[in-house]
């Protein structure tokens, strides 16, 4: 080994134990040298983005990438500080690069592969993702991910079996089993799907907090004396969506507690007279300690206990009850726009991890919002006036409603309502638990509850879906609502 090689080697070791300062002094020295050093300039480039300095490193990987083109750790370092860089297109190319010279780099694949998820292109993805896993098969994450690929491809059979591929590489990776639950209830195997549901609370703490274990769970056995505490455990629509069975579960307890989200604990005190009702905050409410609970259960386990089989699903026809005398009032106020159903529209996901794929923005509305003889009311939350100005479109836009705030105005507002047109958001899921007739547009590959192919919901009997007929083309589905809505238009005039 050289002098220079045992200075690098030196250097490394300073770097991979903290002792920064050692490291950069030698890489100092190196690159003061008459000879160009590679390694040097990688390694300095590794403490320029370790301080935070994006394209002072990236200068370091692009000279040690030139003094040693054949360096692929060079290019997959240049690809990864140009992503923290939104740079996408230059990664695409830097990764690539690094793939010609070496084939096998699985890291290299799999980066490629989440640029291009990221895109949603995954059909891009799928092949850098296989290959990754198929190079690297004691990675997990590497299985996980082309297994999420093809469900989103919905090649469901494949992704479950990437799903056991992971597993079967990490027995613990919750978020494989997770992913792999879903899989199966997208498929319709209820029963193994939601017996391996609470996958969910090892898949991600932060997103899926498992509460109350200080108490035994219930089993679904009767329970005459003390409380059942049911706690809703997931985002607002899954609560909507399974806090259809609440009724079926307080059936078998002689009193019941019900923990929501604060949002909705007025809507869920009208329309569970019966049941005590308490907000879920940061900390447990204090009432949820009561020493007279007996058991608790997350709603998003209430299905393993009574949807096992597709026929054990009992088409609800509107579980919830809104405010009566503030649904007239807005009924009445809504009569006042013109002739015609009066039918409210949503467009938008407030959950960034779906945003992408579910939103159907204005702008693809316009076969939709041309519809005659229609009255539109705008039903999404955190709008604003200047968005249908924007697209010269006739919406309602009523500022007397906080449909993000008070989600019992909300509920009131959507019940006044004809016809409420979304997408895969809350505002379907609350219209539909209110028993409103529901058009929800939907991607190719959906969440889980909406199932694959069905025009109809099982949860709900006013739910139509309009899907996708091929990945990102809402263009074919608001044509498809459109011709259903100038139908629904003759029949209310």
């Amino acid at each position: 080994m050289s002098t220079d090689e045992q200075r690098i080697a030196e250097a490394w070791a300073h770097y991979e134990f903290g002792a920064l300062g050692e490291c950069a002094d030698i890489c100092e020295a190196l690159l003061t040298a008459d000879l160009p050093n590679a390694e040097a300039e990688h390694l300095t480039g590794r403490l320029a983005e370790r301080a935070g300095n994006l394209e002072l490193a990236l200068d370091f990987y692009e000279r040690a990438a030139s003094n040693e083109p054949t360096g692929v750790a060079h290019l997959y370092a240049q690809a990864a500080v140009l992503r923290k860089l939104a740079r996408d297109d230059d990664a695409v190319a830097a990764l690539s690069a690094a793939i010609r010279l070496e084939p096998a780099f699985a890291a290299a694949h799999f980066m490629l592969a989440n640029i291009w998820k990221d895109r949603g292109a995954f059909e891009d993805a799928l092949p850098h993702y296989e290959t990754a896993a198929h190079l690297e098969p004691d990675n997990a994450d590497f299985a996980m991910n082309a297994g999420a690929a093809q469900r989103e491809l919905e090649n469901l059979e494949a992704a479950l079996s990437w799903m056991d591929a992971a597993i079967e590489a990490d027995p613990d990776h919750a978020a494989a089993k997770w992913n792999r639950a879903q899989i199966l209830l997208m498929m319709g195997d209820f029963e193994q799907g939601w017996n391996a549901y609470p996958a969910r609370f090892g898949s991600s703490p932060k997103a899926f907090p498992y509460r109350h274990g200080d108490k035994p769970e219930w089993t679904g056995e009767t329970i005459e004396d003390g409380k059942l505490l049911l706690w809703g455990d997931q985002g607002l629509g899954d609560e909507l969506i399974c806090g259809s069975l609440i009724i079926e579960a307080a059936s078998r307890a002689n009193a019941v507690m019900l923990e929501c989200e604060s949002r909705l604990v007025p809507l869920f005190s009208r329309s569970f007279p019966g049941l005590e009702v308490v907000p879920r905050r940061s900390s447990s409410d204090e009432r949820t300690r009561d020493q007279s609970i007996r058991a608790h259960k997350a709603w998003g386990d209430l299905p393993a206990l009574f949807r096992r089989r597709k026929e054990d699903f009992v088409s609800d026809t509107g579980y919830l009850k809104p405010d009566e005398t503030r649904v007239a009032a807005l009924r009445l106020s809504y009569q006042k726009l013109g002739s015609g159903p009066k039918v409210g529209i949503a467009w938008e996901s407030a959950n960034p991890f779906y945003k992408q794929k579910v939103d159907v923005p204005l702008t693809l509305w316009a076969p939709i919002l041309a519809v005659p003889n229609v009255q539109f009311v705008s039903v999404q939350y955190k709008a604003k006036r200047d968005m249908f100005e924007a697209v010269n479109a006739r919406v309602h836009f009523d500022n007397t409603v906080d449909a993000w705030s008070d989600l019992d105005d909300w509920a009131a507002q959507l019940a006044a309502l004809d016809l409420v047109i979304s997408i895969s958001n809350s505002a379907t899921c609350l219209a539909a638990a209110l028993g409103v007739k529901t058009w929800a547009m939907l991607p190719t590959a959906p969440e889980f509850y909406y199932g694959m192919n069905s025009e109809r919901c099982l949860w709900f009997e006013g739910l139509r879906f309009f899907r996708q007929e091929s990945r990102g083309d809402w263009q074919a589905v608001t044509a498809h609502v459109a011709a259903a809505l100038s139908e629904f238009a003759k029949d209310h005039p």
